[in-house]
């Protein structure tokens, strides 16, 4: 279905234009046909030929015709099909023409010429006799171009219009005139492509790279996203909703140099806007690791030792965790041993409050609200534990552990555990004298 616009001239000050615009709809298809009427000021003129009545009688149908008895051409130009709003749109491309004569004549004797900038063509038309306005005839359509090669810039040409020309009978009749409407039929220009997103930004955070741009588009129906590298070339990786101008990238690894670039995209037509700027980003990823240490190798029965865990962010990016994600859990020895007076300290700008506590020989360390290790940035988790019996007390491999939730990538997913770290306790006991049973040989002699 095409778009069409009509023009048909009022009285001598004013013509109606007759516009019916088929519009892009959302979804690409096209919408209803709307129909609007407008007058504007005309160009009518006598070219040859005696009209008896007015000239303006007939520049419209409207029940009053113009009469020339023996013959005459009359002149109808400046349909003004370039007049906002209900113009044929720059860079249409026409597709046909139809001239409807209103008119009678006693002999049939008639023709109409359609007149445009680079020329014109003639054809007749039968008029039927009878009363002013009681018949009219039809030449053309869509698909018709009356051998004219007409474009958009032809057709809103003030000189565009048609001739009349008719031949009376002084016997029979005058040949009468009413009004001439002429329907442009045309397929509109595409839209222009959504407007391109500017000021792209690109952030390196925690467990991704956050885009943000500035939306300039209004029709578009989602943004796409697309991501290179330097051995990758530029490929979408997700999409963003309708007037939402942020994307998260959670695929991006660590370490890696990233471009990006954004462009907006019209699904009703399948069209894409130009790009944005390219934004580019190393995102950066933390590296935590843990080791662990003892005060003493030995120590005696119920005397305390303490088991440091000491965390080192060693990556390029900030270690972040949110509410209650787990920073730090470690296994301790079973019964007899027992674990208490659980200190916390950092260093290097690490911020925020954790915290750790022992529930049946299990230490977990839980962040409250936001914690960050930052790139260089150190924690360091303290614990104290005494065994009324001897015994080798291990503690770390596997069952000691940073980000033991797995809420972090990291550069090495690979060192996150503990090393191995062993407290022998000893039985010995102190005698009164302060000499300890079992670091001298048996005593001999008697008591004093």
């Amino acid at each position: 279905m095409k778009p069409i616009l009509s023009g048909g001239f009022g009285n001598a000050a004013a013509r109606t234009l007759l516009a019916v615009i088929l519009a892009a709809a959302a979804s690409g298809r096209p919408a209803l046909g709307v129909q609007v009427s407008r007058s504007f000021a005309n160009s009518v003129g006598i070219v040859n030929g005696s009209w008896g009545g007015t000239e303006g009688q007939a520049a419209s149908p409207n029940g009053s015709c113009a009469v020339t008895l023996f013959g005459g051409t009359l002149s109808l130009a400046d349909f003004r099909f370039g007049v906002a709003p209900n113009n044929v749109p720059s860079g249409s491309v026409i597709t046909g023409v139809r001239v409807r004569v209103v008119a009678t004549s006693p002999d049939s004797t008639a023709a109409v010429e359609l007149v445009e900038p680079g020329g014109s063509t003639s054809r007749p038309i039968s008029l039927a006799s009878g009363a002013c306005g009681g018949a009219f005839v039809e030449s053309g359509g869509d698909g018709d171009l009356w051998g004219l090669s007409l474009s958009d810039t032809d057709v809103i040409d003030s000189s565009f219009g048609v001739r009349v020309s008719g031949q009376g009978d002084e016997d029979l009749g005058p040949f009468r005139l009413d009004g001439v409407t002429i329907t442009v039929f045309f397929t509109p220009p595409p839209p222009p492509p959504p407007a391109a997103p500017t000021v792209l930004g690109a952030t390196s955070q925690q467990n991704r790279v956050h885009l943000a741009w500035t939306d300039n588009s209004s029709d578009e129906t989602s943004f796409s996203v697309e991501r290179s590298t330097a051995v990758v070339p530029f490929a979408e990786i997700g999409t963003s909703p309708q007037d939402v101008a942020t994307f998260d990238d959670a695929t991006a690894q660590c370490n890696v140099d990233y471009s990006y670039r954004v462009r907006a995209f019209r699904q009703g037509d399948g069209i894409y806007s130009t790009y944005s700027n390219v934004a580019t980003v190393t995102h950066l990823c933390p590296d935590l690791t843990v080791t662990k240490s003892t005060s003493t190798p030995t120590v005696v029965v119920n005397q305390t030792w303490t088991w440091s865990l000491h965390v080192a962010n060693g990556g390029t990016g900030p270690a972040t965790f949110t509410e209650l994600q787990a920073i730090l859990a470690d296994t301790l020895p079973p019964a007899p041993a027992s674990f208490g007076n659980v200190g916390v300290s950092w260093g290097g700008g690490t911020s925020g409050t954790l915290s750790c506590e022992i529930h049946t020989a299990l230490l977990d360390c839980l962040a409250i609200g936001l914690f960050t290790i930052p790139a260089a940035g150190t924690l360091t988790v303290t614990v104290d534990g005494t065994s009324p019996t001897p015994g080798f007390f291990a503690n770390g491999g596997n069952d000691c552990s940073v980000d033991s939730g797995g809420a972090l990538v990291e550069t090495s997913e690979m060192n996150n555990a503990c090393n191995l770290s062993t407290v022998e306790v000893e039985a010995l006991s102190v005698f009164g004298d302060g000499f300890e049973s079992g670091a001298l040989g048996a005593w001999a002699g008697s008591s004093p």
